[in-house]
């Protein structure tokens, strides 16, 4: 596929869902990472963090940069803090597009579960990010140390440790990490 085409079809992906994130109210388990938008950055995070869950707060503090940003351009909450959701499944459509398995385009184009996740305020999106990285690098046997460190600063825990067992298994982890 050619870079147009496929920047042209990230772009229409991330306006449609962009279009879902705002149509789409708040859900419970989006409440209280909504309501740490309003505490400070330390508050903040020490309440993320105190939670029995598999979030890594890079991923709370892109949604968290994210309204705070956008709060001044009157932005509403339910684009600005799932952005950061919506541009992982960007990425993730974009590295599976880059490979060559026609099937696996059309799955994760109209992929459910991508959808749901892109229009949340959780961080279930690197997580799947985490997962198309780890395929691509699979298929194509080169990593992008970019997309690595974007992974490992603000993914998904599960998706950060498949990335880790796979470089294990590849023992290539001293390429990406040196």
């Amino acid at each position: 596929m050619r870079k147009s085409t496929l920047y042209v079809l990230m772009a229409v992906w991330t306006l449609f869902h962009l279009y879902l994130a705002y149509n789409r109210t708040i859900c419970v388990d989006e409440g209280a990472k909504h309501s740490y938008i309003s505490l400070s950055v330390t508050e903040a995070l020490y309440r993320h963090m105190s939670e029995a869950a598999p979030y890594h707060p890079g991923e709370f503090l892109l949604g968290y940069t994210s309204a705070k940003v956008l709060s001044p351009l009157q932005v509403p909450d339910e684009i600005s803090t799932r952005l950061p959701a919506i541009a992982f499944g960007a990425l993730s459509l974009g590295l599976v597009f880059q490979l060559s398995l026609p099937l696996l385009w059309f799955s994760f184009l109209f992929s459910v579960a991508l959808t749901s996740f892109a229009t949340e305020f959780l961080g279930y999106t690197p997580l799947i990010f985490g997962g198309a990285l780890v395929f691509s690098w699979f298929q194509t046997k080169k990593l992008s140390p970019k997309l690595f460190y974007l992974n490992l600063a603000f993914g998904h825990l599960y998706g950060i440790c498949a990335v880790a067992l796979f470089s294990l298994f590849k023992k290539d982890w001293r390429k990406v990490f040196l």
